[in-house]
């Protein structure tokens, strides 16, 4: 398991150290994220998401949010796509975490597979410890331990961000930590 000193040396600027890589590793080990291969891939994808752990909520304000996501913004289909059904809920369900969960759909889905209120109450996706849950959780249910352990991680890509969008900073991600705790 990655250790406090590898995760610090990896993400010196990971906000609410060392609980944020405590959460992670309590979690990973309830995931069975438990080798140096599915850590690797696990972590560089949610180091692309957060900017290193640093941000917990997607970089915007309310319009930037109610034009990207409302029902009422420049996309209605992404947001019908993500739930995102009553006015403001652009705004309220911004993607947050480590995985930067997005849409009341995927609140939805998580407070009753978590057993939290994150629709009534948003913001707690953004707490580290939840934001653990929920990344692991994720990644769990989409079976990217088995793509990890085959290698494919332009597919676990696919799986985290439904397409293969940051790519490259993704890979950069993944070398710099393979190169520190090794695969």
């Amino acid at each position: 398991m990655i250790t406090l000193d590898q995760f610090t040396k990896l993400f010196p600027k990971a906000v609410r150290m060392p609980d944020t890589y405590q959460a992670l590793v309590d979690e990973m080990i309830v995931g069975k994220i438990d080798n140096n291969l599915r850590q690797s891939y696990f972590l560089a994808q949610l180091a692309h998401e957060s900017a290193g752990f640093h941000y917990i909520k997607e970089l915007g304000g309310p319009s930037y949010f109610k034009k990207m996501y409302d029902i009422s913004g420049n996309r209605p289909s992404v947001a019908r796509r993500l739930g995102n059904i009553h006015a403001g809920d652009g705004a309220r369900f911004p993607g947050r975490g480590w995985i930067q969960l997005t849409g009341r759909h995927n609140y939805t889905l998580y407070s009753q597979l978590l057993g939290l209120d994150l629709v009534g109450n948003p913001e707690l996706a953004g707490n580290p410890e939840v934001a653990a849950k929920v990344a692991c959780k994720y990644w769990v249910d989409h079976a990217c331990n088995a793509l990890s352990d085959s290698s494919d991680f332009v597919a676990v890509t696919k799986k985290i961000n439904g397409g293969t969008n940051g790519l490259p900073d993704r890979r950069r991600w993944l070398a710099k930590i393979q190169h520190i705790i090794g695969t």
